[in-house]
């Protein structure tokens, strides 16, 4: 199910985060840990995605990953046809991802990768790292 844009709060004096994917353990992990800093705007799928990451600006995207790169890979060029600016994306997962793997979506563009569990001091590290606002 779609969430309709109209019915997401936003605070202004955050920033956005897109949150790609449909495995809600995760996604609701990723919310506790952003939540203070940023509007966490939840996407179910990547054409929704899209609509979101349009109509919000995200500081950020974090699309959920699998062993399967092809997928992650073929979103890139899409975000990139539609918006002008570079935004960072981040993979996270639970999946154990190999190294190759991670080097091939580090290669296509993807910013970082997020292996879960993960606590909330690594994560930031990383969050870190990669977002620059």
């Amino acid at each position: 199910m779609r969430t309709e844009i109209e019915k997401i709060k936003i605070d202004k004096t955050k920033k956005n985060i897109v949150v790609i994917g449909d495995c809600y353990e995760l996604t609701d992990i990723l919310e506790i840990y952003l939540y203070k800093r940023y509007n966490v705007i939840p996407a179910i799928n990547e054409f929704d995605g899209l609509d979101k990451i349009g109509h919000f600006e995200p500081s950020a995207i974090l699309m959920k990953g699998t062993s399967n790169t092809n997928t992650i890979l073929s979103f890139i060029p899409k975000i990139e046809a539609r918006h002008s600016r570079d935004i960072p994306i981040i993979i996270y997962t639970k999946e154990d991802i190999t190294s190759i793997t991670e080097f091939a979506v580090k290669a296509g563009g993807i910013r970082e990768v997020v292996k879960f569990p993960i606590g909330y001091k690594d994560f930031w590290t990383i969050m870190q790292l990669c977002i620059t606002d």
